[in-house]
C-alpha cells in the first residue's frame, strides 16, 4: 500500500488506461492496484484524487485582496 501512496501523485500517466500502466511499473496487476486504491479510500488514507494544476499557466493572473474590518463587524462581512 505504501508504494501506491508514494507513486500515485507523481506517476499517473496520461493514457486511456493509466492505472494499468502504473500497476505494471509497480509490479502488480491493474486489478490489484485498483483494489489497493479502494482500500486506501475506505480507510481514509486517501481522501480524494485530483489533478494538480500549474496555476500560473491555467490562471495567468492572480489577485489577493485584504480588507481591514472592525472586530464587531466581522460577522456581517464574512
Amino acid at each position: 500500500m505504501k508504494a501506491i501512496v508514494e507513486r500515485l501523485p507523481s506517476d499517473l500517466p496520461l493514457s486511456p488506461r493509466p492505472y494499468k500502466i502504473l500497476a505494471e511499473r509497480m509490479g502488480m496487476t491493474e486489478s490489484e492496484l485498483l483494489e489497493g486504491l479502494k482500500a486506501l479510500r475506505r480507510s481514509g488514507i486517501i481522501r480524494r484524487m485530483s489533478a494538480i494544476l500549474n496555476h500560473s499557466r491555467f490562471y495567468p493572473c492572480n489577485v489577493m485582496v485584504v480588507f481591514k474590518v472592525d472586530e464587531e463587524k466581522m460577522d456581517s462581512v464574512v
